[in-house]
């Protein structure tokens, strides 16, 4: 089965790069600068995943419609699709507060085409697909009780997973098949997102925005690890240090 791909990105090389993306099980049918073009598309109705790039600017709309209202007025315009964001953000609380509106999937724009191609094929399949920051905000969730549903298999990939270890590397350290390690990240996704979806982040929001400080609390983590945004201008191992940090000393490589 070929599944249909649309995208969505303001920038034209990078909306140029995903028309041309190919893959063996799925065709991007078209590409739009802004969300609006694709809402008028009677095409959007046969979409599998949507690429959405996160912070759309516009020349045609002074107030594109960007961010969450995107997810929302993508998944209220096409029910069937799922929504995969392609983007530079890296916040956690910013991502999770996605993934709970919606969004299956978040690739990194600076991810290989390879991995973006992983993700859509998971996402058109019905997966999840976590980056870096929502791994490691899924292990701290792990940690302090917040995901109950996790085997010790899973919280073992995970705790390796969130050290930012390879699939590969992570069958070798534990002795398990990579396929079991795929299996397990696969239900850490799932699950990780039910979590965000049905949890009481939902009612921690104040005038729609979320409140960090709350969520913070019920997480156990300082505000800082989840709202600060990232100093692009250091290397991206550097900037997974706060990170780290959260983690007990014993669990640090």
């Amino acid at each position: 089965m070929s599944w249909l791909i649309a995208a969505i990105d303001d920038e034209t090389l990078t909306r140029d790069g995903l028309a041309a993306l190919e893959g063996d099980d799925f065709e991007v049918v078209a590409a739009y600068q802004d969300v609006e073009s694709f809402l008028k598309d009677p095409r959007r109705l046969d979409v599998d995943v949507v690429i959405l790039d996160l912070w759309i600017r516009s020349s045609a709309h002074p107030d594109p419609v960007r961010g969450s209202s995107a997810i929302t007025a993508i998944r209220a315009a096409c029910p069937k699709s799922r929504i995969v964001l392609y983007t530079s953000e890296e916040r956690p609380l910013v991502l999770a507060r996605l993934i709970q509106l919606g969004a299956a999937g978040v690739v990194l724009k600076t991810d290989t085409r390879d991995s973006l191609r992983d993700a859509i094929a998971r996402v058109a399949k019905g997966e999840i697909v976590l980056t870096t920051s929502l791994i490691d905000l899924a292990y701290v969730c792990a940690r302090d009780g917040k995901l109950p549903q996790l085997t010790p298999t899973q919280r073992k990939v995970l705790q390796w997973r969130a050290r930012g270890l390879s699939y590969e590397r992570i069958a070798s350290t534990l002795n398990y098949s990579v396929g079991t390690v795929d299996k397990a990240i696969c239900t850490v996704n799932r699950i990780f997102a039910d979590f965000a979806t049905t949890s009481d982040m939902a009612e921690l929001l104040d005038d729609g925005q979320p409140s960090a400080a709350a969520i913070a609390d019920m997480l156990g983590v300082n505000v800082d690890d989840l709202l600060d945004e990232p100093d692009r201008t250091k290397p991206r191992s550097e900037r997974r240090n706060r990170w780290r940090l959260l983690r007990p000393r014993n669990d640090r490589r």
